[in-house]
């Protein structure tokens, strides 16, 4: 065999052995409704995983979800090695469902799994949502009806929520 043949077969089963590390289901941009689009769904991620890839087409937001089984730890890891950061940990007693939301730039981004003990991932989704907007206090939401956040306008719901 030659130099070349070798590398396109070891090409080949590596892309095998990752296959077994999780089956993609969807990796695209498959709109949901007017807000939210499908970035990457992955299933079945039993242990530590070679980076799955998803592209944002803008600037914006997106949300993370995983659904993970077993006793161990599992990390969920955004752009691993390029600007690194954790932004889930599972263990088996915070329960079976994590989330989180990032804002991220356009263009090609990377998520990995790294599974320890028996825990596994069923489910890995990653979804670009809307912009999110933070109502603190003094926020004017340019709608009338709603009024400015202000104390007074949260008076009411400040009062009730005393203890008795």
């Amino acid at each position: 065999m030659s130099r070349r043949e070798i590398s396109w077969m070891a090409i080949f089963l590596c892309g095998l052995i990752g296959a077994a590390d999780g089956e993609i289901l969807f990796s695209g941009d498959r709109r949901l409704n007017n807000l939210v689009a499908e970035l990457l769904v992955v299933s079945s991620i039993s242990e530590s995983s070679k980076p799955f890839t998803f592209t944002r087409s803008s600037d914006g937001w997106i949300f993370i979800s995983s659904t993970c089984n077993g006793k161990g730890t599992v990390r969920v890891v955004l752009d691993p090695g390029l600007r690194e950061q954790t932004i889930m940990v599972h263990d088996g007693e915070r329960g079976p469902r994590g989330e989180a939301m990032r804002y991220v730039t356009k263009g090609a981004h990377a998520i990995q799994v790294e599974c320890e003990g028996e825990a596994h991932v069923e489910k890995l989704e990653v979804k670009a949502i809307p912009e999110l907007i933070h109502c603190g206090l003094g926020f004017n939401p340019e709608i009338k009806s709603y009024g400015l956040y202000d104390l007074e306008f949260l008076k009411a719901d400040i009062c009730r929520m005393s203890p008795p």
